[in-house]
């Protein structure tokens, strides 16, 4: 893939960091934000549409990818899904003993007592969950084949699903940290809150898909406020779990578990629970 042409030469800018709350605040804020300085609408590798750049991308067009985005990645799902073993449910309660009138059994010393309330009632009450927070770069190099990066969104998918059904909620946020000589960009996009269960139609498309990367990242970074001269090759990714968690905590998250599609690729969903805080 050609490289953009630069201009001239500027100076180092401050950190660009951004978060968002949805996918859809998101989307909206692309929709809408201008430009930064440099950047033309031929430059834009978000926008591109020469077959390299659809194969690069997996999708036809920036359209297509916001659709996807917005409404869900059926074909993401169904591959993702084959990969999983089962269902899964992030519900959990906890059974609570009150004394009652009625109730399933006696309660022996209060119907001594005389008391009329002397059947146990059980009663169900939703347990009050710890939350973590989780941060996925799932940015990629061109040569991964795609049932590896499916693989991996499969294993972090069934850590989530195993901490949830043991009584931990998860946020998970599609994060971006992105780096050009003195510049960085950090962006976050929460793809799920710790009320909301699993959703892989809408979750798999900013974990899995590279139009994710690609296309909505590349949008953002063209819409950053940086100068085309010093970011017209979009900057490289880091991977460094250390760095990515400092960089996410500076964007308000409180003790984020912060991964690459790199730093999971060849662990198990054991050793990647083992990691999680």
């Amino acid at each position: 893939m050609a490289r953009r042409k630069r201009t001239s030469r500027t100076t180092a800018a401050k950190p660009v960091n951004k978060k968002f709350n949805s996918l859809a605040e998101f989307a909206e804020y692309l929709d809408t934000a201008p430009l930064g300085p440099g950047w033309y609408e031929s430059l834009l590798h978000s926008k591109a549409t020469y077959p390299d750049y659809v194969e690069f991308s997996g999708t036809k067009d920036y359209t297509e990818a916001n659709n996807m985005m917005l409404n869900g990645w059926d074909y993401g799902k169904e591959e993702v899904t084959k990969i999983m073993n089962d269902r899964f449910d992030g519900v959990q309660e906890v059974k609570r003993l009150t004394l009652s009138y009625v109730g399933a059994v006696p309660c022996v010393p209060a119907y001594l007592s005389g008391s009329p309330r002397n059947m146990i009632a059980i009663k169900k009450q939703s347990a009050r969950r710890p939350v973590v927070t989780i941060v996925y770069n799932a940015a990629v190099g061109g040569s991964v084949e795609a049932s590896d990066i499916m693989t991996t969104a499969a294993k972090l998918f069934n850590v989530i699903r195993g901490l949830e059904l043991g009584g931990v909620s998860v946020e998970l946020y599609a994060g971006s940290f992105s780096v050009s000589g003195n510049d960085n960009v950090n962006l976050l996009v929460k793809v799920k809150s710790a009320s909301q269960p699993l959703n892989l139609l809408t979750m798999c498309y900013p974990v899995v898909h590279p139009s994710f990367n690609r296309r909505h990242k590349f949008a953002f970074i063209e819409r950053s406020g940086l100068s085309c001269e010093n970011w017209g090759d979009y900057g490289g990714s880091l991977t460094d779990i250390a760095e990515m968690t400092k960089r996410a905590s500076a964007l308000g998250l409180t003790n984020p578990n912060c991964f690459s599609f790199y730093n999971l690729q060849y662990k198990t969903e054991k050793q990647i629970a083992e990691m999680i805080r």
